[in-house]
């Protein structure tokens, strides 16, 4: 019996009794378990929430119908609109009478005639300031109250009379920026990553296009805790709080948050946002990071014309290639991105991996963000007017040009709607010409990428000279390492395209050892501090 006593009952075969369990919580219980909220708050959570543009709008909208009144009164001192009408208090009867001569009587400073869609934003911000004041104000826009029957009949009229009148008919549609012009930002040094400012604008700029950003709100409230790094695959996924046309609230309590995952591209070089982001982030103060600051004012630490780190051209057998990522032991990948975007560069410690942070923990400020672009676009002598929303339309247009389903676009912008979402696609000039070589009979079917044209020059018999190819050139080959091969073996097929085989070495594959040792030799021998 005793030897059955000192058996622990964990591992008895045959208990005797039931275990019995008890569960205790560590540490003391808080006496205060709920918040408390003060009277103010309430109040202040019990009005309609606007946004600031949306409270604008509603305080000009108001304006213009407070000063519509009292010249009205002036001018018919004999049959004066009654006060009331201004008022929160108004009834159904003298707002359909009285709105129907608002409408047709309103005008902008200059005495001329708004648009149908300025009118229709007049009415929407009376509506809402008039309900912050009596949420029972009634809505005069309702179809199904047969009190503005009146209103509703001469509101369309109205709009027709002005469309076909030729007001309001020409579409006013933020401007996109081009490939060509995303060029010319990195060619006169507007985007670079040598200086704080330019890693600044990079980011920004990228951060608008790929993102699908919107201009203002989104930007400004972009936190570094919305921006997940993963490794497998390699890529940032951007997760929005809350937005123009997502701002939760009882009606989207099941509506998911917008995600937007961006995968590291390495042969687009400097271009790859995964790459920026790193090197952004690499080069924010521990503060910034802590208190959730992305945009942050960038230091003198590294000035534009004294930057960190020395770089020097490197020319390999003719052609100026990429060594930005080495490692130790070898090289296992080359080319995958440059310094420069007319030529690469192989820096002797890479801008943006140094010691000390670029950026102060301080948040860039609220105009600096909204006139980012505008800036970029004065500086690189852009035409047109380009705004922050000019790279969420450049993003939208560049995936419909490519064919990308609208489904993955909408994702990726956030529309709610495939209406809204068209309004972003814009049509390319080659689309409108290849629609016009069909109508005019020139083609048969739609093809808006021209033909591509080789060209192969050839002296000798034996095929064993240079050789060009060109196929309709664009800018952004300037991306890439420029190779050129001399004495090398051609091979034409029946497409009229050339190939060349064998290359010296694969792009993005280590180069001999012998080309190594003769770097080394030549004085780049920081290649292990490189990192991606």
């Amino acid at each position: 019996m005793a030897e059955k006593e000192n058996i622990d009952p964990l591992f008895d075969p045959n208990p005797s009794k039931k275990r019995k369990v008890s569960l205790s919580l560590k540490g003391k219980r808080k006496e205060k378990r709920f918040g408390s909220v003060s009277e103010e708050a309430l109040s202040s959570m019990a009005k309609t929430q606007m946004t600031k543009n949306t409270e604008k709008s509603s305080k000009w909208a108001m304006a213009n119908f407070v000063e519509w009144f009292h010249e009205y009164n002036k001018r018919n001192e004999d049959a004066t609109c009654p006060e009331e009408v201004i008022t929160p208090s108004c009834s159904k009867d003298l707002l359909n009478k009285w709105l129907c001569v608002y409408i047709s009587e309103t005008r902008n400073k200059s005495g001329e005639l708004y648009p149908p869609s300025t009118i229709q934003s007049l009415l929407s911000g009376i509506l809402r300031y008039m309900r912050q004041e009596n949420p029972s104000y009634p809505n005069f826009f309702s179809k199904d109250d047969p009190a503005f029957s009146t209103f509703q009949a001469t509101l369309n009229n109205v709009f027709k009379s002005l469309r076909s009148g030729g007001i309001g008919a020409e579409a006013s549609h933020t401007e996109t920026i081009t490939s060509e012009e995303e060029d010319t930002l990195w060619e006169t040094g507007v985007l670079n990553i040598d200086s704080p400012k330019g890693l600044l604008r990079c980011v920004f700029y990228y951060n608008g296009k790929c993102f699908c950003l919107r201009g203002g709100q989104e930007h400004r409230e972009l936190g570094v805790s919305q921006l997940k790094r993963l490794y497998n695959p390699d890529c940032y996924i951007y997760s929005e709080r809350s937005s123009k046309n997502r701002p939760g609230g009882t009606a989207q309590i099941r509506l998911e948050h917008k995600t937007v995952p961006i995968v590291a591209n390495h042969a687009a070089g400097i271009c790859c946002h995964v790459f920026l982001l790193d090197m952004y982030l690499k080069k924010l103060p521990p503060i910034a990071i802590e208190k959730d600051y992305f945009y942050c004012k960038p230091s003198p630490v590294a000035s534009e014309d004294k930057p960190q780190g020395h770089s020097q051209e490197l020319k390999i057998g003719g052609s100026k290639i990429a060594a930005r990522e080495a490692r130790s032991e070898n090289f296992d990948k080359m080319g995958r991105g440059c310094y420069n975007r007319g030529f690469v560069r192989t820096p002797r410690t890479p801008p943006g991996y140094g010691p000390e942070p670029w950026y102060y923990p301080v948040p860039v400020g609220k105009n600096t963000l909204g006139n980012m672009v505008k800036d970029m676009a004065t500086e690189a002598g852009l035409s047109g007017k380009k705004t922050n929303h000019s790279l969420r339309v450049a993003g939208a247009t560049s995936l419909y040009r490519a064919g990308v389903p609208e489904r993955i676009i909408q994702e990726r912008t956030g529309h709610r709607s495939l209406q809204s979402l068209r309004q972003y696609e814009r049509t390319s000039v080659d689309q409108e010409m290849a629609v016009s070589r069909i109508l005019s009979g020139e083609a048969d079917r739609y093809n808006p990428k021209p033909e591509p044209i080789s060209t192969c020059a050839v002296t000798e018999a034996t095929c064993s000279t240079s050789i060009k190819i060109e196929e309709n050139p664009s800018p952004k080959a300037s991306k890439q390492p420029m190779v050129q091969y001399n004495n090398c073996t051609v091979n034409v097929f029946g497409g009229g395209k050339a190939q060349a085989s064998p290359a010296p070495y694969p792009q993005y594959l280590p180069p001999p050892s012998s080309l190594m040792d003769q770097w080394i030799n030549e004085g780049y021998q920081d290649f292990a501090d490189y990192t991606y």
